[in-house]
């Protein structure tokens, strides 16, 4: 299968409070210029002078990261390295306040190379020595020992805990290591623990927490508690009494479900009767939340209206609804992610594939009148996990095709539609319903359409997804599509060819994803067109047929999980006598060709290292064995 994980620990967060690519500075800049009047007199002030002027000058620069030109040509200048030297010990608290919140900005842009840097920098220690300052500030604030902060004070102490919640949250997705180094410290957790008991123990100030901050605070839970038993039960108080709290900010209630998503993932087991309730009520909540919060066309127009002038500080309603709107398309984002990953994690009885790891930063484009069929609500039945089910076809697919209409959900939204499309295949009494046979036809109608779009926009991510999903639906239908045309199966070849030649503009990785799915999905077409027995579908078969043994017998140059998926296809076209057999398979010698690919396919497992590696490494042992296995059923004459 190609179902799609959730990959927290290394998806890049989209930024709330950035101004959209367009209305960055898109001016023709003398570089040297530039630097001498704008860059080098900006650093400068971070490097002395009064408190206002550094932070004046953050603010600039904050806004100049958002440029890619301005953003490196700053980094050139040793930016960070500025920053923690000079900034973050700094005795005013707006400025360190400040500091963190464009390290925040500059991770959120960079990714990993930045993240590390800092993290070799001894960033997040510094920054955990900010929050336990913060955690006793708070903690003296509800017990009294402490006045509480008046006016603006108050709004920088939450300030303070969001930029450095969020910059650390946006490190530890970058990598394994950073996010083990985060998680292990107590200090975020105590952080947000103090946060929200000064919520409760002073009500004079609730109205006054900024939705940023608690969206901060739960987010970096809803993060670090992603397969980390570890974490979460340190969490020193009770999650679940927030689950109902529909006073928090939207982004802040979808990131509780999603904390308890993570814990109920990892402390239930797989197929429990508790661990499917639990899943249907976290995806009919988030559902819930989802649809009272998708106005589009009202949540851009707050966007659009916003300071397109780079002011960072947003000062007037304008602005803050425009960082509120974004937040809040932020938090939708989130929901289609985890319907993605509660679609793959789904079980049933006699379902006990392993779905792959698929790239999720999918960007798609599908028309408006997408129907997926919500019209009959009894079709889904099952043994287990049976109202989840019910909810995925019947409610989480209007909601996807609803997000598909607006382009900052489309990418994830298709890879929910990927994971959605994949469960309802795979699950028996769902896969035959008229429902979602229905839907399926649909989809096929619908997604092949964009193969072409795709491929000219470069957009690889997106093309890979959109054969996923029609992977999914050939096999939902067994390949008996009302729309198929043999003329479909010889785009895909077509494409394959045109795709896995764009090496200079694709990376290894991207052409290999694209590549085995496509090879899949049209060794499925061959199979079910080339039944029919025409000359035309024969010569389809053979066509597939010659590129799939090309494939292997390219080894090892062609990519592992090419060559395994070449091999299932050669099992699935020619295991069974169809009318193609004979005019395809023995004609043309398929298993004098076959045979000498035995010793590659077995090579290429034992290349396969066991330690870092198992799963592949399994399943190319087992192609080998099979292959084996295959040429002696046919040399028999089967």
């Amino acid at each position: 299968m190609a179902k799609i994980k959730r990959k927290a620990k290394h998806t890049k967060r989209d930024n709330p409070i950035a101004r959209k690519a367009s209305q960055a500075a898109k001016d023709d800049r003398k570089d040297e210029n530039t630097r001498t009047t704008k860059i080098l007199p900006l650093l400068e002030k971070l490097n002395g002078g009064k408190p206002a002027d550094k932070c004046t000058a953050i603010g600039m620069i904050t806004a100049m990261v958002e440029d890619p030109k301005l953003r490196q040509m700053l980094l050139k200048e040793s930016l960070i390295q500025t920053v923690i030297d000079k900034l973050l010990p700094d005795a005013s608290e707006e400025v360190v306040m400040e500091s963190y919140g464009l390290l925040r900005n500059i991770v959120l842009e960079e990714g990993y190379d930045v993240a590390v840097f800092m993290f070799r920098k001894n960033v997040i220690k510094i920054a955990c020595d900010s929050l336990e300052k913060i955690v006793s500030t708070c903690q003296n604030i509800a017990n009294g020992s402490q006045q509480i902060p008046k006016g603006d004070q108050f709004t920088l102490l939450c300030e303070f805990a969001e930029n450095i919640l969020s910059l650390l949250t946006n490190m530890g997705v970058t990598s394994d290591d950073i996010f083990d180094a985060i998680a292990s410290s107590p200090a975020g957790v105590q952080t947000v623990a103090a946060l929200l008991e000064l919520r409760k123990t002073k009500a004079e100030l609730n109205p006054k927490f900024p939705s940023a901050v608690l969206s901060a605070a739960f987010e970096y839970l809803y993060t670090f508690s992603e397969s980390n038993p570890e974490f979460y039960k340190t969490i020193p108080f009770d999650y679940k009494i927030y689950l109902e709290d529909t006073t928090l900010p939207i982004a802040a209630q979808v990131f509780v479900w999603g904390l308890h998503y993570n814990i109920c993932v990892e402390s239930q087991g797989v197929g429990s009767k508790g661990r499917d309730a639990s899943l249907s009520e976290i995806l009919s909540r988030l559902l819930i939340i989802f649809n009272s919060n998708s106005a589009f066309a009202d949540l851009q127009a707050k966007q659009d209206a916003g300071s397109k002038d780079g002011t960072v500080v947003a000062t007037d309603k304008k602005d803050m609804d425009a960082i509120e709107a974004r937040s809040t398309v932020n938090a939708l984002q989130v929901i289609l992610e985890l319907i993605t990953d509660i679609a793959e994690q789904v079980t049933w009885s006699g379902v006990t594939e392993e779905p792959e790891d698929v790239d999720e930063d999918m960007e798609v484009d599908i028309p408006q009148d997408i129907d997926f069929g919500h019209g009959d609500k009894n079709g889904a039945e099952g043994t287990a996990a049976t109202s989840t089910i019910n909810l995925l076809l019947n409610e989480a697919s209007a909601v996807i095709e609803k997000a598909l209409t607006y382009a900052p959900l489309e990418s994830r939204a298709m890879a929910a539609l990927n994971n959605l499309a994949w469960t309802m295949a795979s699950h028996e009494p769902t896969k035959d319903s008229e429902q979602w046979q229905g839907a399926a036809q649909q989809l096929w109608t619908n997604v092949f359409p964009m193969l072409e779009k795709y491929e000219g926009e470069l957009a690889i991510d997106s093309l890979t997804s959109a054969v996923g999903v029609l992977w999914a639906v050939a096999a939902a239908l067994d390949s008996k599509i009302n729309s198929l045309t043999v003329s479909q199966s010889d785009f895909i070849l077509a494409q394959i060819e045109r795709v896995t030649k764009a090496t200079e503009t694709l990376t290894a990785d991207e052409i290999a994803d694209y590549h085995q799915r496509a090879v899949a999905l049209v060794g499925l077409l061959a199979m079910a067109t080339g039944k029919s027995g025409s000359q035309e579908s024969i010569a389809l078969v053979e066509k597939v047929g010659e590129y799939l043994l090309q494939l292997l017998e390219a080894l090892p140059q062609t990519q592992t999980q090419v060559a395994l998926q070449a091999v299932d296809k050669i099992f699935d076209i020619f295991g069974d006598k169809y009318p193609y057999d004979g005019p395809v398979f023995v004609n043309k010698g398929y298993l004098k060709r076959l045979e000498p690919l035995l010793p590659k396919v077995r090579h290429m497992a034992k290349k396969i290292n066991k330690k870092q590696n198992p799963s592949l490494r399994e399943d190319a042992d087992a192609a080998s064995q099979n292959l084996m296995r295959f040429i002696k059923y046919k040399a028999d004459g089967n």
